[in-house]
């Protein structure tokens, strides 16, 4: 199953959950019910359009999405989701689920004022990502990755800088494994987003 895909149909499903969950909240049960159906129908009928056939099932803040290509299932109250396909398992925790994980790589500097909003671990690439918000400027950040990475024993193999350096992305390997890092400037914060091959 396509990602982008996928996080369309998973972002229309939260939103339409939210819907459901606020009628749930007033005790309305048909109208939970009733808010599932319709919310389950408009994904279905939204990835029709875009050729792909998929089941969804919307129950007490869960989501479970079925396609040819593989299943995702959402849980709004762990604030997690699973991607399965032939290829394997990718997991995502966001919001405040979402947390560095204690086996992410020891060699890998992890940037104290940052807060992560989604952690993801794909089991067949073997690769973790992080992706955070920081109030601290990108050149700042920028300067601490690649000296971090550096001290390590990552090797820079290739680096970009557009936009005036309001958008840095960096490879480095070490090894056989590899990390990507962007760093973006928004109004008020950086993003910053780093997948590492474990």
């Amino acid at each position: 199953m396509r990602q982008s895909t996928v996080f369309n149909y998973c972002a229309t499903a939260f939103a339409l959950l939210l819907a459901a969950s606020f009628m749930a909240g007033c005790g309305q049960k048909i109208g939970e019910k009733v808010s599932e159906k319709i919310a389950e129908k408009a994904i279905e009928n939204e990835a029709a359009k875009q050729g792909q056939k998929v089941d969804v099932d919307i129950s007490s803040g869960k989501m479970t999405v079925k396609s040819d290509e593989g299943t995702v299932e959402y849980d709004a109250e762990k604030g997690t989701s699973v991607m399965r396909s032939e290829t394997g398992e990718t997991l995502f925790a966001t919001g405040e689920k979402a947390e560095i994980p204690a086996d992410f790589p020891k060699d890998v500097p992890v940037y104290t004022n940052m807060k992560p909003n989604l952690v993801g671990r794909d089991e067949s690439e073997k690769t973790i990502t992080v992706s955070a918000t920081s109030p601290d400027p990108c050149d700042k950040i920028t300067a601490f990755y690649r000296d971090g990475m550096k001290q390590h024993g990552w090797t820079e193999e290739t680096s970009l800088t557009q936009d005036m350096g309001k958008m840095n992305l960096f490879t480095f390997t070490k090894g056989e494994r590899e990390a990507t890092l962007m760093i973006m400037a928004s109004e008020k914060t950086s993003e910053i987003t780093l997948t590492v091959k474990q």
